[in-house]
């Protein structure tokens, strides 16, 4: 019967560091456009997804230096396998933000053709 390999600690806070650096650039684009289909960053409407961007971040923020100081310093490892399913919290926030920013978009351009 086949051995499965074992993701050490460092592999997971390496990989985490790579999920928190893709979700920051995720984000970031996805206010870009919004900043851009909204007016700017001066319009009430973008100003409407701070907190939705601000928890986004935090969320990410405390998810990752939560995964590496357990990999780290209580030697956490997991099968590889296994370890592919760390990421999905940053999925689920990036679904979250999404979903925020085309809501407020879609309620902001709505029956504005000038800003479409």
């Amino acid at each position: 019967m086949p051995t499965e390999n074992i993701a050490s600690g460092s592999i997971i806070a390496i990989d985490m560091g790579i999920y928190w650096v893709l979700t920051a650039v995720f984000l970031w684009l996805m206010d870009l456009y919004a900043q851009k289909k909204l007016g700017g960053k001066r319009s009430l409407g973008y100003k409407v997804l701070r907190l939705p961007k601000f928890i986004a971040l935090s969320a990410a923020s405390l998810y990752t230096i939560v995964l590496i100081v357990m990999s780290m310093y209580f030697d956490l490892a997991v099968k590889m396998s296994t370890e592919t399913y760390l990421g999905l919290p940053y999925f689920i926030i990036w679904v979250f933000f999404l979903v925020n920013m085309m809501r407020r978009v879609r309620a902001e351009t709505k029956g504005r053709p000038w800003l479409k």
